[in-house]
């Protein structure tokens, strides 16, 4: 399997367990590069969901599984990136929100995969000419 950065809906479903393929994918991945990596845009996304929620216990338990594993923290480059992927979308009529520009930004500067069941969002992302990798660990799974 190449390096990946998970996105957030693969990352909830790793954590609530959900998906027998996600956690098998998910497993095979930890096993041949021994942490999930994810960004800290993610992490915001999680948190706010489970805060929304009053999950303490949940968010408790979420930030010790997050803390064992890795976190990209986006820098300026990876901002500026986010931006030229953001504002292409924009002018091409594609609203994805302001997440998956930088978390697909990342991906790209680190020539790492993404790992996301939203298809459609960094599908635009490759139809704009940036060049990012998609897997979807809810289809099959990943060799």
């Amino acid at each position: 399997m190449i390096r990946a950065i998970v996105d957030t809906d693969i990352l909830s479903e790793i954590l609530s367990a959900r998906d027998p393929r996600v956690i098998q994918n998910a497993s095979n991945y930890v096993a041949e590069h021994n942490v999930i990596t994810f960004t800290s845009v993610t992490l915001y996304e999680i948190v706010t969901g489970l805060e929304k929620s009053q999950a303490a216990a949940k968010l408790n338990r979420t930030r010790q599984m997050l803390a064992q594993n890795e976190e990209i923290v986006p820098d300026s480059e990876d901002y500026y990136l986010a931006g030229k992927i953001l504002g292409t979308l924009r002018r091409l009529g594609r609203e994805v929100g302001y997440s998956d520009p930088l978390i697909g930004g990342c991906a790209i500067r680190r020539d790492l995969s993404v790992v996301t069941g939203n298809q459609r969002h960094f599908q635009y992302v490759r139809d704009a000419g940036f060049g990012v990798t998609l897997e979807n660990w809810r289809d099959e799974l990943s060799q």
